[in-house]
């Protein structure tokens, strides 16, 4: 759990996420609120459309950027938000229902973005600019995903069975779509 108020910087500094406290608005879920700076400036009303910015809670599984900060990935609740190297909104990425309540987490893996929720697994390719997205079956929800490359994911899965919870591991492979498709 982190104390807060919590920075959370890009190595550069270029951007900083600054979370204040956490709220409960509804429906049981929790949120960090927080604001968003590009260098000196607040960016966080063009981002977000208020002076606070709702995040994901918790954001332990959380990664702002890329190693080469080519892409800042913002975890806002309904839709997160990948941001360009300027701070300006790049793709709003889509999310399930009261996405809150099921974000795992998110990382970087060369030119990829993994964002995980366990009942969808987003993929983002930041320099061809094409997504692919994974489901459960039924009666699964996502723990983790691994992006190995070459369009191959390992996923790590929780199930009910007769016997109670189960986790499996398997490998699928993805299909890359235009952003716009």
């Amino acid at each position: 759990m982190l104390r807060l108020p919590h920075t959370e910087a890009s190595p550069s500094g270029a951007v900083a996420v600054v979370l204040h406290r956490v709220v409960e608005p509804n429906n049981q879920r929790l949120l960090h609120v927080a604001t968003v700076h590009h260098g000196s400036r607040d960016v966080t009303l063009m981002l977000c459309g208020s002076d606070t910015c709702h995040l994901y809670f918790p954001l332990d599984r959380w990664q702002l950027c890329d190693t080469d900060e080519r892409a800042y990935y913002l975890p806002r609740e309904g839709s997160a938000l990948l941001l360009r190297p300027d701070g300006e909104p790049w793709v709003s990425l889509p999310a399930p229902p009261l996405s809150a309540l099921h974000f795992v987490g998110n990382y970087f893996s060369g030119e990829v973005l993994i964002e995980v929720y366990d009942t969808q697994v987003t993929l983002f390719d930041i320099s061809t600019e094409q997504i692919a997205m994974l489901y459960p079956a039924e009666g699964e929800r996502f723990q983790w995903a691994a992006y190995l490359g070459e369009g191959q994911v390992a996923l790590l899965v929780r199930m009910r069975t007769a016997k109670g919870v189960a986790e499996q591991r398997r490998m699928v492979g993805v299909e890359w779509k235009n952003l716009d498709s």
